[in-house]
């Protein structure tokens, strides 16, 4: 009977240790939701603050590129004077055509064919952080697209006009929206970029009537998207090596823009009359939306030490909404599989 007994106790003893071994395993995984997502057991070797002033920085590059206010030429260069200060360094097209020579040795196309894309298109930086795992430290020289005043796939414009002609209330229904995906993950929240059509009315009508339950039975809107988009590519090598040793292993994405509208004229129903504005116009910036792994060495570091770990961490779909859940724009983001693609 003991004997039996000290075999059940073993037994579960084995299973506990497995379940502990197991869990301890799982805590260096990672969840996709994380704000500060690195991977497991890859610790950068310098202080995260300049990284982040820098990602910042180039947010604030892709808002005003979007939003092209005046004076915008003259913001972005000063911001990248700071970037500079950072240590952050803008390419000549032959430092550029360097790291082309290198994304062609970690391309899975056909190589031999392809052909170094024009540098006018893009303005090409470089940074480069440090990280450890295991002891070794590992070199990452992050490789930033962003676009210049040349058209290309990182930016553009759509217009559309939108009407509708069914009985809305002004605050139940959205002037505009934005939906931005990884996957199938959602990035951000709406209600950061949702404005409704009584937010967008209500400054310019001079009626003390005009409120949240209020009728508007039409309303037709001229929309206007603009979009910019960034990408970061990932160079990987172990600390001391020469470039010649560089993996390109990682890329992401982040998007930015501004919808702007005008109503030219629209009606809204008070105590049984019908009252008419018009010249209504306004702006919304969708923010800049970038994924979980954008720009993060330690997701560079981890494809290099594994091939089956991600090799990307791209924005996949990008659509502005109006009125009625329309679509305004579509954005068609931007997703090289390595930058000598980049037409």
């Amino acid at each position: 009977m003991l004997h039996k007994l000290w075999a059940k106790v073993k037994k579960g003893m084995v299973l506990s240790t497995l379940i502990c071994l197991m869990l301890m395993s799982f805590s260096g995984v990672v969840s996709a939701n994380s704000d500060e997502m690195t991977s497991s057991g890859i610790q950068p070797l310098q202080s995260s603050s300049i990284d982040e002033q820098i990602n910042k920085i180039y947010e604030k590059r892709g808002l005003v590129l979007a939003q092209k206010k005046e004076g915008y030429l003259e913001e972005y260069d000063r911001l990248g004077k700071e970037l500079e200060s950072l240590g952050v360094e803008f390419l000549s097209p032959s430092q550029v055509e360097e790291k082309m020579e290198i994304a062609k040795k970690s391309y899975n196309g056909f190589s031999p064919q392809v052909i170094i894309p024009a540098n006018g298109k893009y303005t090409w930086s470089s940074i480069r952080n440090s990280w450890v795992k295991n002891g070794v430290t590992y070199e990452v020289q992050h490789l930033t697209a962003e676009s210049n005043s040349n058209a290309s796939i990182l930016k553009g414009t759509q217009a559309k006009v939108i009407q509708s002609s069914i009985n809305l209330q002004a605050a139940s229904v959205n002037l505009v929206t934005s939906l931005i995906k990884e996957g199938a993950t959602e990035l951000g929240k709406p209600i950061d970029v949702t404005i409704t059509i009584y937010d967008a009315l209500k400054s310019f009508v001079n009626d003390a009537n005009f409120g949240r339950t209020t009728i508007i039975p039409d309303i037709t809107t001229n929309y206007t998207v603009s979009w910019y988009q960034n990408i970061d590519f990932m160079y990987v090598k172990k600390q001391g090596e020469s470039d010649n040793n560089q993996e390109l292993t990682f890329m992401s994405s982040a998007v930015a823009g501004e919808t702007t509208w005008v109503i030219p004229t629209f009606n809204y129903k008070v105590s049984g009359a019908t009252k008419s504005v018009k010249n209504v116009v306004g702006s919304n910036t969708f923010n800049y939306y970038n994924t979980v792994a954008h720009r993060n060495g330690s997701m560079g570091v981890a494809a290099y030490l594994n091939p089956s770990a991600a090799r990307n961490a791209y924005v996949t779909y990008a659509a502005i909404i109006g009125v009625g859940g329309k679509n305004i724009g579509l954005i068609p983001v931007a997703t090289p599989a390595s930058p000598v693609v980049m037409p």
